[in-house]
């Protein structure tokens, strides 16, 4: 192999290691530890790695969209524009966001995804009740 090739499989590896969430850094994590566990007991790593990349999502799935970490998300932010750690209008672009996706957790796409944040200021008019004939 070309110092070059390696060079460039480096480069590609922290790539794709930027590219990462939780969900993928918890599910790596836990599969390594159960194909060492599995090697350390004389095992097929293979199974046992392939297992644990999966065990983790589950139960964040279920941490990261429940009320409470929603709220102390929200919470955070909100802290976090009033010290001036980020703009207004990153604050509700990232508020906004997080509540969309809040909503495609809990009801799937139903079409309840929040209105823009500029019509937060200024709230529709809810239509007009049809008169009874």
């Amino acid at each position: 192999m070309q110092p070059n090739d390696m060079l460039k499989m480096v480069r590609q590896f922290f790539a794709l290691l930027s590219t990462g969430t939780i969900y993928t850094f918890a599910c790596l994590g836990c599969g390594a530890v159960f194909g060492l566990v599995a090697v350390w007991l004389d095992r097929n790593p293979y199974p046992s790695a392939l297992f644990g990349l999966f065990l983790p999502l589950p139960p964040l799935y279920f941490w990261f969209s429940s009320d409470g970490a929603i709220r102390r998300r929200l919470i955070r932010l909100k802290a976090m524009a009033d010290q001036k750690l980020m703009t207004q209008a990153q604050f509700r672009r990232l508020r906004h966001e997080l509540l969309n996706w809040y909503i495609q957790r809990q009801f799937g796409g139903t079409g309840l995804e929040m209105p823009a944040d500029d019509s937060d200021e200024h709230p529709p008019k809810s239509p007009p009740t049809p008169a009874t004939p």
